[in-house]
C-alpha cells in the first residue's frame, strides 16, 4: 500500500524562526513548537506486509523524507546601493526515507498484539552564501603588483531542519466481541536527539553566544515522554459502524525558565468517526467521516533573568572615548520570551474518505 498527502497548489511552504533572543531581528515572537505550526510539504509513505504463518504478520513501511542544499551568490554593484543586488542559486534536493518496522498477531479470534517501532525523522536543508562587493576591494600585499581585489564574503553553516518528529515504539492491544471492537496504544517518545529549525539541539541554544552561560543547558535538554491512545467502536448495523476515540501526548519541553523559548505544553484529542458500507449495482463502496478536537493545555513560563542573555554588557565602553556606558547596567534583553509567557490552543481537524471495494 501506498499513500501521498500533497497540500492545495500554491501552498508548498517552508518556515522557520529561533527559539531565543535572535528571532528579534524576524518576526520577534514566540512559535509553538510542536502545535499548529507544521510547513505545508509533500509527504509520503510505501509499505507491505506479509504473514508467514497464520496469526502472525509483519510490516516494513518507508516514509519519504526531503533533504536539499543551496548556495546563493549575491551581488552588490555598490556597497552604497544596499537596496539593488543581483543573485543566482545553486539547489540540490536528495531523498531519503524514514523506516518504519511492525508486527501483528492474534493469538485469538477476537484478541490482537502489535509492535512498531519508527526511526527519528526531519526534513534537512543546509546552505551556504558568497557575498561578492564590487566597489569594496582587498589588497593583496603578497602579489608583486599589490593588486586589489572585489571583497568576496563566504556565510557557512546556514543549517535548517523542518518538521523533526522523534524515535517511537509503540506497543499495542486490541479486541473485538458481539459487533464491539477496542483498541488501544502505550507510544514510547524519544527526544534527545530533537532539534530546532537552525539545526541546534535544546541546550545547545540555551548556552549563550559568548561561552558564559547561567549552565551548561543540560537542564533544557527534551525530554522522554509516554503518550497513549485509544478507541472503540461498534457496528450498530450491518452497513454502519461508530467510533470514538481518545489521545494524550505529554510535552517533552522542560521549564523555559532561561534563555529558550519552545512554546508547548501536554496536548490531548477526542475524536470521532462514522464509517457507512453499502453497494451500488453490484459493486462495493465505503464512505467514512472523522472529526477530532486537539486541545494543548495552558502552561505559564517565567524568567530567571540571571539565565537571560545581556545583550548590553555592563562592562561596555563608549566605542570613542573608552569610557563606561552608565545605560548598561542592569540586565538589556530582547528576547520574546521574557519576562515570561503563557500559552494554550486548540484546533479542529475534519476529515472524509470515499473507497471502492475491487
Amino acid at each position: 500500500g501506498g499513500v501521498v498527502v500533497a497540500p492545495l497548489p500554491d501552498q508548498v511552504t517552508i518556515n522557520t524562526w529561533y527559539a531565543h533572543e535572535q528571532e528579534q531581528y524576524f518576526t520577534n515572537k514566540l512559535h509553538f513548537a510542536r502545535f499548529g505550526e507544521w510547513s505545508p510539504i509533500l509527504a509520503g509513505i510505501v509499505g507491505a506486509s506479509y504473514s508467514p504463518i497464520k496469526y502472525v504478520s509483519f510490516g516494513v513501511s518507508l516514509q519519504a523524507l526531503l533533504t536539499a542544499g543551496a548556495t546563493m551568490d549575491l551581488y552588490m554593484p555598490s556597497i552604497q546601493a544596499d537596496d539593488y543586488a543581483k543573485s543566482n542559486i545553486d539547489m540540490r534536493m536528495t531523498g531519503a526515507v524514514r523506516p518504519i518496522v511492525g508486527v501483528q498477531a492474534e493469538p485469538t479470534d477476537w484478541m490482537a498484539l502489535g509492535l512498531t517501532w519508527k526511526l527519528w525523522s526531519s526534513i534537512d536543508i543546509d546552505g551556504k552564501g558568497q557575498l561578492l562587493l564590487w566597489n569594496y576591494r582587498t589588497p593583496v600585499s603578497e602579489s608583486p603588483e599589490n593588486a586589489w581585489v572585489p571583497k568576496r564574503v563566504m556565510q557557512e553553516g546556514h543549517n535548517y531542519v523542518i518538521d523533526y518528529e522523534p524515535m517511537e515504539v509503540t506497543g499495542g492491544l486490541g479486541f473485538k466481541h458481539a459487533g464491539w471492537h477496542f483498541q488501544g496504544n502505550v507510544i514510547w517518545e524519544y527526544w534527545p536527539h530533537y532539534r530546532d529549525h537552525h539545526g541546534e539541539k535544546p541546550e545547545d541554544a540555551a548556552v549563550y553566544d559568548d561561552n558564559v552561560p547561567a549552565n551548561d543547558g543540560s537542564d533544557y535538554k527534551w525530554k522522554n515522554r509516554v503518550a497513549t491512545t485509544m478507541s472503540t467502536g461498534y457496528r450498530y448495523v450491518e452497513w454502519a459502524e461508530s467510533t470514538l476515540g481518545f489521545a494524550f501526548y505529554p510535552s517533552p519541553v522542560p521549564e523555559q525558565d532561561g534563555r529558550t523559548s519552545y512554546v508547548d505544553s501536554d496536548t490531548w484529542c477526542i475524536s470521532v468517526g462514522q464509517r457507512f458500507d453499502f453497494s451500488i449495482l453490484g459493486p462495493q463502496f465505503h464512505a467514512e467521516l472523522g472529526l477530532q478536537y486537539w486541545q494543548m493545555n495552558q502552561r505559564t513560563v517565567y524568567k530567571d533573568p540571571a539565565k537571560i542573555k545581556d545583550e548590553f554588557p555592563d562592562d561596555a565602553e563608549h566605542i570613542f572615548e573608552g569610557k563606561p556606558v552608565p545605560a548598561a547596567k542592569g540586565l538589556q534583553t530582547n528576547n520574546p520570551g521574557f519576562p515570561g509567557y503563557s500559552s494554550k490552543g486548540w484546533m479542529i481537524v475534519g476529515a472524509a474518505s470515499f473507497a471502492y471495494e475491487f
